[in-house]
């Protein structure tokens, strides 16, 4: 019987790969990725959060298909190009940190781009963001990876229209696509491709349908429990039991989302504020400081104009934030700074005018007094009304989008920092008019004198 020498069998097997050269320990769902990888041309894997997906799929197999030695051009797709560019730093770690993969390593003729991985046998692996130009890109092996994720601004349709019109387009015959995700909404890309019959679709959710952990090793019953609680039912529904929000209950729907074009421009204001929901923590649960600055034209329309989220248990990061929306907007002349004042954030609130006098800027400061939980969300229940007429506009991939698309009365474990903030600009105490009084000399005309 001949005797097969291990790179041989690794070339020859994606799994004895994973487990010899790379080191991976595999579960069951591992080992079922890992067949259809190698027998299916079109595939969907639906996979809980935290479970190997991007590990298996974009790093691994991608690293493996260049191993075997035959030149393929794989293209990498994910939500974002910075997510993108981590999944290739994860490929170039790899191959300069494993001395299995030394041959793989750049000559000193190449040069290695953030998103653009060469080989010596004629591979290449590249990146784009979802949503970019792949013209001329004709790639052996097609991998979307997370594509939805953040992704505020694309709605069902566009999803689908650029990736089975720019993207699937660029295959040629024997182009393999593999998409892998969690779900979001119903009517999503991953949705459509569940129910295309051209492609074999997997689900691995974290909890089995028998009560066990996908993968115990990782995750158990106990700990998944404890996650649950930790972030909350919501997100433990979508995130890891791969469970999509009707979209019937959502109280600001989609078909109302206003979101400005890239270069329409704004209307007047006749009042413009900074709006301040302070939060203090480095937690990954805890909530964002939301810096929201908003106009107010003369027909009662809300714009964003501004929104940053600040996750950080320095306030001086949170302080320097509010300061600079305030060197962009404070020459309307009705701007003011809105603070959510009570308990720390009255400290906050003490701290910011307190810089305002060092640096002796007169900008006109707003506090108001937190109203509890049931007053948080009967504030942005009073949205409504105006995101049905349309009068309530975003700006283009902002924030505050999945906000409102993810948000429910008395919701758990999904932030809601940014739309809480936006809706103080329906409070009488912040929508108030104010106009900077000037001198009035008395005394006749001159013109009439005349």
């Amino acid at each position: 019987m001949p005797e097969y020498r291990p790179e041989d069998l690794a070339k020859a097997s994606f799994l004895y790969f994973c487990k010899v050269v790379l080191g991976y320990k595999l579960g069951a769902h591992h080992l079922a990725i890992a067949h259809d990888l190698e027998s299916e041309m079109r595939i969907l894997f639906e996979v809980a959060r935290g479970h190997g997906k991007t590990y298996l799929v974009s790093k691994a197999y991608s690293l493996w298909l260049v191993y075997r030695g035959w030149p393929v051009d794989i293209l990498i797709v994910s939500y974002s190009e910075d997510q993108v560019k981590f999944i290739l730093k994860l490929v170039d770690d790899e191959i300069n940190s494993n001395p299995h993969l030394v041959h793989l390593q750049p000559s000193q003729r190449q040069t290695w781009g953030a998103q653009l991985k060469t080989f010596a046998n004629g591979s290449q692996i590249r990146g784009e963001g979802f949503g970019s130009s792949v013209r001329g890109a004709h790639p052996t092996h097609i991998i979307v990876d997370d594509p939805l994720k953040d992704n505020a601004g694309m709605g069902p349709e566009d999803q689908a229209k650029y990736f089975f019109t720019a993207l699937s387009g660029t295959a040629v015959r024997g182009t393999q696509i593999v998409v892998i995700g969690t779900p979001m909404d119903a009517g999503d890309l991953l949705e459509q491709l569940e129910v295309n019959t051209s492609y074999v679709s997997r689900l691995f959710p974290a909890i089995k349908e028998d009560g066990t952990a996908l993968f115990p090793e990782l995750f158990t019953v106990e700990e998944l429990r404890a996650k649950e609680k930790e972030i909350g039912s919501f997100a433990f529904a979508r995130e890891f039991m791969l469970q999509r929000i009707d979209p019937k209950t959502q109280v600001f729907a989609d078909k109302y989302m206003t979101v400005m074009g890239d270069d329409e421009p704004y209307p007047e204001f006749m009042s413009v504020r900074t709006i301040v929901d302070p939060a203090i923590s480095e937690k990954d649960t805890a909530c964002d400081s939301a810096v929201v600055t908003v106009g107010l034209d003369a027909k009662n329309h809300v714009w964003e104009l501004d929104t940053k989220l600040v996750h950080s248990d320095d306030s001086n990061k949170l302080l320097w934030e509010v300061y600079k929306a305030t060197l962009r907007f404070h020459k309307h002349q009705d701007f003011a700074v809105v603070w959510e004042a009570e308990l720390f954030q009255k400290v906050l609130a003490f701290n910011w005018k307190q810089l305002l006098l060092e640096r002796n800027h007169n900008v006109r400061t707003i506090e108001v007094v937190h109203e509890g939980s049931k007053g948080k969300h009967s504030r942005i229940l009073g949205l409504q009304a105006a995101w049905e007429t349309k009068a309530i506009h975003l700006q283009p991939k902002s924030p505050l989008a999945l906000q409102f698309r993810y948000y429910r009365p008395n919701i758990k474990g999904f932030k809601i920092d940014g739309i809480d903030a936006f809706a103080w600009v329906r409070h009488p105490d912040v929508n108030q008019p104010y106009f900077k009084h000037g001198i009035i000399i008395g005394g006749v005309p001159e013109d009439v004198m005349e």
